[in-house]
């Protein structure tokens, strides 16, 4: 999802920036949610939430 306009300095790279972030949040969930501890899981909901 690329903006077809021609700003794409600032706003592009924020938004790639997020999409990586959010990605790599994703990642260590997963990786949390296959180990025993469920308060760190239920914590990172909350705070996704």
């Amino acid at each position: 999802m690329f903006a077809q306009s021609g700003d794409h300095s600032i706003e592009g790279r924020f938004f790639f920036t997020i999409q990586w972030i959010y990605m790599t949040l994703f990642l260590s969930f997963l990786v949390s949610k296959n180990d025993e501890n469920e308060k760190k899981e239920t914590i990172f909901i909350k705070i996704c939430l």
